[in-house]
């Protein structure tokens, strides 16, 4: 296992950026010199000094020290090939804080619908981002956050996105979250306190509306656990409508080949306490889960064997993304794919599944989601 940690963080930091490197292509060879490791470790730590996230001034300084020392020496093993220095989880824990500082696989802050380029370091994905804006900037409002609310408390549970004015795609684990099986009616009973919210970013100061979910179209498999590849964890949920005109993604009708950039785009959650828990992210994004996000990656050869479709990919999910919707930078108007889970570390990796060629049956009726799709004109 910590062989493919080597090769996951080898193939990341050549794909990324550190300042003296901010020129190079997303494909160049990995640049890890005595200068660029300053320089990555540098821009880390200027990211956290330079954005208000309200830290305490202790734990600003033991999340600095880290990077200065682990991720210094993370760094240094990965320039010397050296395996066995991963045994020291600390070195991972650096790495996966380095990566998304410095710009090599950054998550950027949403703001009234717009990306704020402010929000972190942007490396060498910053003219892909650019370029993107046009498109982007139109369908970002399309994604929506999934919780359940009760008095004056909140209970995040995924992430949703438009495919119609009033239907919107999700996880099936997601689906758990909001709703119950009935097993004597064969219906799902979605909880009343049950919304998706539009807007929920952080620092955003436009109003978005907040839509009652009213109806399961579709639930992909049944009642499983996250990451199980073999089961489509899909759901097709129908929404109130609103009398807005919200902008709707189409189905790609496409594989993804290893190699394509892409941007997610959701509400990260906190990664699930446990025996892979990164203590470090945690206490760096505490004050920032569960608000819109956008995080470009590549799409990479899976660790894990997954079914023909699904795909693995690199970007920073913060350790829970579910429902999130996966973009091809080029064509951000067509949802590529369904993030449903992934493995923080060792060694960390997303999945999702490529809507373009996604097979299953719903749980209940067995009606093949492909019918379902035709059944309710969602082309592919």
């Amino acid at each position: 296992m910590t062989e493919n940690i080597l090769l996951r963080y080898a193939r990341l930091l050549g794909s990324g950026t550190s300042p003296s490197a901010l020129e190079r292509s997303i494909e160049t060879q990995t640049d890890l010199s005595d200068e660029a490791i300053t320089d990555r470790i540098l821009i880390s730590t200027e990211s956290i000094q330079g954005n208000k996230r309200h830290l305490t001034k202790q734990t600003e300084a033991e999340i600095i020290q880290a990077i200065k020392f682990s991720g210094k020496k993370a760094l240094k093993a990965i320039r010397a090939g050296d395996v066995t220095a991963f045994q020291d989880r600390s070195l991972t824990e650096a790495l996966e804080v380095i990566v998304q500082l410095d710009g090599t696989r950054p998550s950027f802050l949403i703001r009234d619908s717009q990306i704020d380029k402010s929000s972190c370091a942007a490396g060498a994905w910053s003219d892909s981002i650019d370029v993107s804006n046009g498109l982007l900037n139109r369908f970002l409002g399309s994604v929506g956050r999934i919780g359940k609310h009760y008095h004056d408390q909140s209970r995040y549970c995924g992430t949703g996105f438009l495919v119609q004015q009033n239907m919107m795609i999700t996880n099936h684990h997601v689906l758990q979250c909001i709703a119950k099986f009935d097993n004597q009616s064969k219906v799902w009973i979605i909880d009343q306190n049950t919304h998706i919210d539009f807007g929920y970013e952080l620092g955003g100061t436009i109003t978005h509306p907040v839509r009652r979910i009213t109806k399961v179209v579709f639930a992909g498999g049944n009642n499983f656990p996250i990451r199980y590849h073999n089961t489509l964890d899909m759901a097709i949920l129908e929404l109130e409508p609103s009398g807005l005109v919200f902008e709707t993604f189409e189905l790609s009708n496409s594989y993804p080949a290893t190699g394509t950039k892409i941007y997610t785009v959701g509400y990260p959650g906190p990664p699930p306490q446990g025996e892979y828990d990164n203590a470090l992210l945690r206490s760096l994004f505490q004050n920032e889960y569960g608000c819109k996000r956008l995080a470009p990656g590549i799409i990479t050869d899976a660790f894990d064997l997954l079914p023909h479709w699904s795909f693995a990919h690199d970007a920073t999910s913060l350790g829970g993304s579910s429902g999130s919707v996966i973009l091809t930078i080029g064509q951000e108007d067509l949802a590529t794919g369904l993030h449903y889970g992934g493995y923080i570390f060792p060694p960390s990796e997303n999945y999702a599944h490529a809507l373009g060629k996604a097979e299953g049956a719903d749980g209940i009726t067995g009606q093949p989601l492909t019918e379902i799709l035709e059944q309710y004109g969602l082309s592919r």
